[in-house]
């Protein structure tokens, strides 16, 4: 009883501990607040705003409202020919005419505030680890409904898809804008509410994959409200399971991996996004959590154990994708679930009873053979698993069993003791309280013995990289073109973009003859130089660099694809289409400087997508981020 006792209270310490080792990773809420301004109220703030918390779980997650904001508005000529809705990084984000530019938008870069033309019910997806989308909810209030339970909508090329949204309008006038084919299916009355469907598609590959926007207006005697909801189209990878083993026996737990691939139909690789493995008796029913792995240039690989519970039998390996930029796929080849059958015997008078069985199930019309002294007999089980035989040696105390095993069940050779009794032949008792408690125990030590060394290795990990910020700090970030020049004579200039009437000074490593587009400037170390509008080209010493004058505009977008993509890079950014935002988020988190990167960002994002003015100084603005990051001096 002590023992027993004892063996509770661990098991209990170690599910406690277990319990506070997975808290952290739990999504929690973020804070509420911030309406949905008028047109006439909004312009860009020049203080980025907070960096927004991830929403609670669930594949949808609604809020009402954006994250407070620390913008301030100014009034705003903004004209787009779609009205909609813009956020303050992107006034195009959401016109009507093709997908999203910036969208979804990433977790450290919640929206602070749109800008819109109606009333109503906004929705922004967003993303949540790299598992999917999650949905924010603005609600700028409006005299009746228009919303949709479903504000996100996947499709894939070749597939038609439908949405459904309600409102209840006095009378008025439904109207649906989408760059997507789009068809009304029918309208019903519902609850006080008319639920209006359509279907969307099927789509060619002629359109550009990416988030669309779907905008609703109803036009009522009470004004126009508005709902912006979301329509994904993606394209469907191909998951294909590489490695596993085809089949796993054992008794208890069994540890499994799994392999695999995600790719597009063009055979590139998925980047991004997580895998889920189960193990389904049926297609299309839920089946055993094996585990997950985040999707890394293509590739999976998950490790799991089915637990010792898990019957034999022949189950689908379903490897189930799920990313942001992908449409969900899945692939499901067999795995055969092997268990050791259990024996036992009972001697009644001189009749052996025997029973073969896995956790009460019987094993029917299984043959097995019997060595019982000198005899040796091969039967078959009944329905019920059993096998008799009339004895007709004395002093028996034991015989052996020997079963050769079949598909779902392991071979078996082994001695089996005699219980001897009067009473009905039984099967073996199951395990003891304490037994049971051992075997969680084990269990538990098992999944400890693997975690143990990777959370070791995390914690040198986490030392090791707080040493190596520590100095990375302390020295300049230098861009590997730098090293280039320094090889081909040129010191200065650091950058290759510079703006119309902005003086250039160039520094050679050694005294030579400068050529400015293939025209001699003379003998020197030192010059200053001021360029026309375009793209010069400077040589010395048999080497030659590119500079670039060009309007606030255009050097901004030019500058961001010279300087900074390269330094990103450089610092492991995957060299693939990624939004801005992507891109700063993973610089972020490799322990880069958040203000400096949110600046860049903000101005190139300015440049490159909006109508906004774009000036000198937001080009001496991208600069100085430049500069804090150690790009150019």
């Amino acid at each position: 009883m002590k023992g027993e006792r004892a063996a509770l209270l661990l098991l209990t310490m170690v599910f406690l501990a277990t319990l506070t080792l997975g808290y952290s990773t739990l999504p929690y809420a973020g804070p509420e607040g911030g309406l949905t301004r008028s047109l006439l109220d909004a312009l860009f703030s020049d203080r980025p705003g907070e960096e927004g918390r991830p929403s609670s779980g669930g594949v949808f997650s609604f809020r009402a409202g954006f994250p407070n904001s620390d913008f301030t508005f100014k009034p705003s000529n903004i004209h787009v020919d779609c009205p909609v809705a813009v956020l303050p990084d992107d006034p195009m984000l959401v016109c009507t005419d093709g997908p999203a530019k910036s969208l979804p938008v990433l977790p450290n870069r919640e929206p602070e505030n749109m800008v819109v033309w109606y009333d109503g019910v906004y929705y922004v997806p967003r993303v949540y680890s790299q598992r999917g989308v999650t949905m924010l909810k603005g609600i700028n209030p409006a005299p009746f409904t228009v919303d949709t339970d479903r504000p996100l909508v996947l499709m894939t090329y070749l597939r038609s898809a439908s949405l459904e949204f309600r409102e209840n309008s006095p009378g008025g006038t439904v109207s649906v804008f989408s760059a997507l084919p789009v068809e009304e299916e029918s309208v019903e009355e519902e609850n006080g509410y008319r639920i209006h469907r359509y279907r969307l598609g099927p789509v060619n590959r002629s359109m550009r994959p990416g988030y669309y926007p779907f905008f609703v207006t109803v036009n009522s005697t009470n004004g126009t409200v508005a709902l912006l909801m979301w329509v994904a189209l993606l394209e469907k990878p191909i998951v294909e399971i590489t490695d596993y083993p085809a089949v796993v026996g054992g008794d208890g737990s069994i540890w499994v991996t799994v392999r695999g691939t995600v790719r597009y139909p063009d055979g590139s690789p998925v980047d991004g996004g997580v895998v889920w493995i189960t193990l389904n008796e049926t297609k299309g029913k839920a089946g055993i959590f094996l585990g997950q792995s985040t999707v890394r240039n293509g590739r999976f690989e998950v490790k799991g154990f089915i637990g010792p519970g898990q019957p034999p039998g022949s189950y689908h390996v379903i490897a189930y994708y799920r990313g942001y930029m992908a449409y969900p796929s899945n692939s499901d080849p067999l795995m055969v679930i092997r268990r050791k059958p259990e024996v036992s015997a009972r001697l009644e008078n001189g009749t052996l009873r025997l029973s073969l069985y896995w956790r009460d199930v019987p094993l029917a019309n299984e043959a097995v053979t019997l060595s019982v002294g000198s005899e040796v007999l091969t039967l078959k089980t009944d329905d019920e698993g059993y096998v008799t035989l009339n004895l007709t040696q004395e002093n028996v105390t034991s015989i052996r069993v020997m079963y050769g095993g079949s598909t779902y069940y392991l071979p078996i050779n082994e001695t089996v003791q005699l219980a001897v009794g009067d009473g009905p032949s039984t099967r073996a008792e199951g395990p003891s309280l304490l037994e049971r408690l051992l075997g969680l125990l084990k269990a538990f030590a098992g999944i400890f013995r693997v975690l143990f060394p990777l959370l070791a290795v995390i914690a040198i990990a986490g030392a090791g990289y707080s040493v190596y910020s520590k100095k990375r700090a302390e020295l300049r970030l230098v861009p590997q073109f730098k090293l280039s020049m320094e090889r081909v004579g040129f010191l200065k200039p650091s950058r290759r973009v510079f703006l119309p009437g902005e003086a250039v000074k160039v520094s050679l490593s050694d005294e030579a003859e400068l050529f400015l587009d293939g025209e001699s400037l003379g003998f020197g170390r030192e010059f200053t130089l001021e360029l026309g509008e375009g793209c010069h080209v400077l040589s010395a010493g048999g080497q030659e660099i590119e500079l670039y004058v060009l309007p606030p505009r255009e050097a901004v977008i030019k500058a961001y694809e010279l300087h900074f993509l390269p330094f990103a890079s450089s610092n492991g950014v995957p060299e693939r289409p990624m939004t801005p935002l992507e891109i700063e988020h993973l610089l972020e988190e490799k322990g880069l400087d958040g203000k400096p990167l949110r600046g860049i960002t903000r101005v190139f994002v300015r440049a490159k997508y909006s109508e906004h003015p774009v000036g000198k100084d937001d080009f001496i603005a991208l600069l100085e981020g430049l500069r804090e990051l150690g790009v150019v001096e």
